[in-house]
């Protein structure tokens, strides 16, 4: 396993979150995810937010990626693709909680 860094990034500042992410990362590399345009107190913003976090973590991982002579993705892809969602998605919803309370 490598470690790879998440970061959702906010105008001036972001939020990291250290995990533990299969090697389909094959090093340490940055996904980070840009919310500074989006409301994320309005139901739109957060749904935004969800679909940019799917398609970085697909990209991140490569899940669209085509293995030769197979359909089926590599395991460490998914594996990458469900870790790295699951880390962003808690660091939204923080951003939420933040966003509720004026911060």
């Amino acid at each position: 396993m490598k470690s790879a860094f998440f970061a959702l990034a906010a105008a001036g500042s972001a939020l990291a979150l250290m995990g533990a992410v299969p090697a389909a990362a094959q090093s340490n590399r940055d996904m980070v995810i840009v919310h500074s345009d989006l409301n994320l107190n309005s139901p739109s913003g957060q749904k935004t937010l969800k679909r940019r976090i799917d398609k970085a973590a697909r990209e991140f991982c490569g899940m669209d990626r085509k293995l030769t002579g197979s359909r089926v993705r590599a395991s460490q892809d998914t594996e990458c693709y469900r870790q790295a969602k699951a880390l962003a998605t808690q660091q939204m919803a923080k951003l939420v909680d933040d966003a509720r309370l004026g911060g």
